[in-house]
């Protein structure tokens, strides 16, 4: 199952299902790790003076999907090659 799945956006939490990749924590199993860091507040842009120079939500919104989409589109390439080597081959290695 993808994670959209089992995460069923705007139904009641106690309706999700847990698998291996996809599971809640609670507050004291994440304070329990080595290195916890709960901080999340936003990057600072140096570039930025002030808090009224960001763009919209809406402008950070697509901004950041247009770099995940180019990040998506880099892993097809490798996969694609990839997968050409693994043809070739017979094997991967």
């Amino acid at each position: 199952m993808q994670f959209v799945d089992l995460y069923k956006a705007g139904r009641p939490r106690s309706e999700r299902v847990e698998s291996e990749r996809s599971r809640s924590f609670t507050y004291d199993d994440l304070l329990a790790r080595d290195k916890v860091n709960l901080d999340l507040r936003w990057l600072k842009d140096d570039g930025l003076q002030d808090a009224a120079d960001l763009p919209v939500s809406e402008v950070l919104a697509r901004e950041i999907i247009e770099q995940h989409e180019a990040a998506l589109d880099e892993f097809n390439v490798i996969a694609a090659s990839l997968e050409e080597l693994t043809d070739k081959s017979g094997e991967l290695g």
